[in-house]
């Protein structure tokens, strides 16, 4: 009887080692199979390397990193057909789309530890996915899910909103997570400010058109979006005065309006001439909101453009101010002089403006040294012994004598209003006249509608 449990035990020893062996070798060819795998999946045989993937799960099935390597190649297949429209493609889109997300979700399952670089990534290649194959209500479930763990995530509105738009196709829905989140957040000036650029939209011009604005839409059409997208960014800078994109989007809005204003030219009627003075109105306005972006990056006032022989019969009335002048240089005057680091020319303009010209060592932003100075000094005297003009930006002394010029190019400045003071007060009162005018035209037809109707 002991033989035979003798016998028994070590038959059952060899079918274990069997058993162990065989496991082993399963594990190996897995491993194989998978650096066959990783092989094609770097020369871009996607499909190849999945095939190897395969392989290699079914010998190893427990295998995670065969998991991740597989997820990984069928998303290579998936993203570059994110815009694919022939049926097969879009087929086979949604197939490589499916292994990818049950294998990075079986991946993540099986990590025995998650770190939040874990979670993170296997979130970003999920969203990928999820976008590149159009699969507009997971990934809008997946982003309100995150708005309702965190209420308070104002930014998710736009999320959600984009994914409306570029995945899904439904622009109307869009525009409501657009305008509820001004509605959550009302005092959000980024809220009210996107909603307005979307709002913008159609305004747009056609850039083949060779017109400023979109000739598709009525000009009453234009003017009441205008008004619409300058009445949130009013709220947008309500909430935040120093925010700089309102004021651009709304001085853009604001010509929009302008060019909008239909009247011949001259003005005809009374209706057409209040058109004008609206269209005038307007591009003041518009200056306005560009006033406010120069305020808050703080540019200077560009130069005003000046005739020399202005300047020299009344130099006082330009005395302290910054002006432009484009003239010939009187070359018999020009003196060099100042230090190496900051050389300064003296001369006189043809019609008798002495100006002081400096080369300052930073010029365009960039430091240029005593010998680059000097040669644009030379260069710029040759250019006035040929008798070519040149133009002079700079601040009129205080008696308006001198004119302070530099030859550093402007790195920007605020326009001059469209409009002086006197011009706008002027306007207001013939608008009060031509509406009274309009208004009276208009009791005057009725009066005689009815005189025809009694005979």
């Amino acid at each position: 009887m002991a033989p035979a449990m003798r016998q028994g035990t070590l038959a059952l020893a060899v079918f274990c080692f069997a058993s162990i062996e065989l496991a082993g070798c399963s594990k190996i060819r897995a491993r194989d199979l998978v650096r066959e795998g990783n092989e094609l999946y770097s020369d871009g045989q996607y499909e190849a390397a999945i095939q190897k993937y395969n392989e290699a799960q079914e010998h190893e099935p427990g295998g995670n990193t065969v998991l991740w390597n597989r997820a990984c190649a069928a998303e290579s297949l998936v993203l570059p057909l994110k815009e694919a429209e022939n049926p097969q493609k879009l087929e086979a889109r949604r197939k490589y789309a499916d292994i990818a997300l049950a294998d990075f979700q079986a991946w993540y399952n099986g990590l025995e530890v998650k770190t939040e670089e874990d979670t993170k990534t296997a979130m970003e290649h999920r969203l990928a996915v999820l976008s590149a194959d159009a699969r507009c209500d997971d990934l809008v479930a997946h982003w309100q899910e995150k708005l309702k763990a965190d209420p308070k995530a104002e930014g998710l509105y736009s999320v959600i909103a984009r994914t409306y738009d570029d995945v899904c196709g439904k622009p109307d829905k869009a525009h409501e997570w657009y305008r509820k989140r001004t509605e959550d957040f009302p005092q959000s000036a980024q809220a009210w400010h996107t909603l307005a650029v979307r709002e913008f939209d159609p305004l747009f011009p056609d850039p083949e058109a060779g017109i400023p604005y979109n000739a598709d839409i009525s000009p009453e059409e234009r003017i009441k979006i205008a008004d619409r997208v300058i009445g949130y960014l009013d709220n947008a800078t309500k909430q935040d005065p120093k925010y700089r994109d309102p004021y651009v989007w709304r001085s853009m809005s604001y010509m929009q309006r302008q060019l909008a204003r239909v009247y011949n030219d001259p003005p005809e009627t009374a209706v057409e001439r209040m058109q004008s003075l609206l269209a005038r109105e307007d591009s003041m306005l518009a200056w306005k909101q560009q006033r406010a972006v120069c305020d808050i990056d703080s540019l200077p006032n560009c130069p005003v453009p000046a005739e020399v022989s202005a300047v020299v019969g009344k130099p006082q009335a330009f005395a302290g101010q910054s002006i432009s002048v484009y003239a010939k240089v009187n070359v018999d005057s020009v003196t060099k002089g100042g230090v190496p680091t900051e050389p300064v020319v003296e001369m006189t303009l043809e019609g008798g403006l002495k100006v002081r010209q400096r080369y300052p060592s930073k010029m365009a932003g960039e430091e240029h040294p005593p010998e680059a100075l000097a040669e644009f000094v030379e260069a710029a005297i040759s250019r006035w012994g040929e008798g070519k003009s040149d133009t002079f930006q700079g601040k009129m002394s205080a008696d308006g004598k001198v004119l302070e010029a530099s030859a550093a190019p402007s790195m920007g400045c605020c326009p001059p209003p469209p409009l002086t003071p006197e011009q706008q007060a002027a306007d207001q009162e013939l608008k009060k006249e031509i509406q009274e005018e309009i208004e009276s035209g208009g009791k005057r037809k009725k009066r005689r509608r009815r005189r025809r109707r009694r005979r």
